[in-house]
């Protein structure tokens, strides 16, 4: 359970920071995500977490590869208000 935690909170933490960033290029995330849980990001784990990400959330993980292959997240506009937050508590606690 606790890697199951952990993992979660990995989903959770690469979302907010897609989202704070508006777009962000994959060496900028690795830097972060390093920096955040003192391991490496592959990019393979990496396309992983994302297909994850739109299976739990049903919040897809865009690239724009016109400009410079930076990472955003489509349908964002619907978790305005918290609602991301209220979506995050449910899960954790079922």
């Amino acid at each position: 359970m606790v890697m199951a935690n952990s993992l979660f909170s990995k989903y959770v933490w690469m979302l907010e920071t897609i989202s704070n960033s508006g777009k962000i290029a994959f060496p900028e995330l690795e830097k972060k995500y390093q920096e955040k849980f003192k391991e490496k990001l592959p990019l393979r784990t990496f396309h992983n977490h994302r297909n994850a990400i739109e299976e739990i959330f049903e919040l897809k993980i865009g690239c724009d590869r016109k400009n410079g292959f930076k990472y955003y997240i489509t349908g964002i506009e619907r978790f305005k208000n918290g609602e991301l937050c209220k979506i995050v508590t449910e899960l954790t606690h079922k």
